[in-house]
């Protein structure tokens, strides 16, 4: 199976309600922490704080898996979750949009009701290493995966895929900060897209040079993008997730803020630490 198309099933549609009723939609993608010697993990899903925050409810809608492994195309389980944003485990740094929630609770539910999750989650295998980062060109291919207004195949549970490329170097920390910007549509229910660098067939190296094969990393997650105000000021604000109709105040740039990839791993001691109190004696 080709790279791209096991990306399709690798963000989940997220939906929340406020206490006061109000309806937004964001996504969220599968992430595996603290994987052991003997394949054990902990699977995850990730998306923004801000796409779970002053959430009351929430669902969740999970792929499911054939006998032989492979996704059952159209079939799917629905988590309807309570207290929805005290759920997740927040980036400890308040100026880092990240945000976890583990599910190794939701697997163990669909099997006992004769459901096998379908799980095709990233890794720290994924995101590029220093050796990496100093090869990728300073402009490169992305393409965003996820729910943009809301749209998706919802008979099929498929998301939507957009591409672009960076639109600042990725080797560069785009105003000191942990990020960089892509030039690619952002809309609300983007936030929480994972961004990925795609190159399927034939590419081209730092040094020029024409290679075949498939070049891919996991860059990063978006969380936001710049927009002028109806003052004429340039402004970074989160992606919305609400999906209606508003008078036009701010206007987007067909740009997007992204968390670079390896500040996930800020989470692997935290997780580490969770599961180590809550079960002491389980094996490592």
């Amino acid at each position: 199976m080709k790279i791209s198309d096991k990306l399709i099933n690798v963000t989940i549609h997220i939906q929340t309600k406020t206490k006061e009723g109000a309806i937004s939609t964001g996504t969220g993608f599968f992430f595996e922490f603290c994987r052991s010697e003997n394949g054990k993990m902990v699977p995850t899903i990730v998306t923004n704080k801000h796409v779970i925050d002053g959430a009351k409810s929430g669902t969740l809608r999970f792929r499911t898996s054939d006998d032989n492994g492979d996704v059952k195309e159209g079939d799917f389980f629905d988590f309807n979750i309570n207290d929805f944003e005290n759920a997740w485990i927040k980036h400890p740094n308040s100026d880092i949009d990240l945000a976890v929630l583990p599910i190794a609770q939701f697997f163990s539910s669909m099997t006992s009701q004769g459901k096998k999750p379908f799980f095709p989650g990233l890794d720290k295998s994924t995101i590029p290493n220093e050796e990496a980062v100093k090869s990728l060109s300073s402009i490169e291919n992305i393409i965003m995966i996820g729910y943009p207004n809301g749209i998706w195949d919802q008979e099929n549970n498929v998301p939507i895929v957009r591409r672009g490329i960076t639109a600042t170097s990725f080797g560069v920390d785009f105003k000191g900060k942990k990020e960089f910007l892509i030039d690619c549509a952002c809309f609300p229910g983007s936030s929480g897209s994972p961004i990925f660098l795609l190159d399927e067939g034939v590419h081209m190296d730092q040094s020029g040079q024409i290679k075949f094969g498939t070049k891919f990393h996991f860059l990063g997650v978006l969380w936001g993008g710049p927009q002028f105000s109806s003052h004429g000021d340039l402004v970074a604000v989160p992606v919305p997730t609400k999906n209606q109709l508003i008078t036009i105040s701010n206007i987007p740039m067909n740009l997007g803020f992204c968390i670079k990839s390896n500040l996930l791993m800020d989470f692997e001691k935290i997780i580490k630490a969770i599961f180590e109190r809550e079960f002491p004696n389980s094996e490592k």
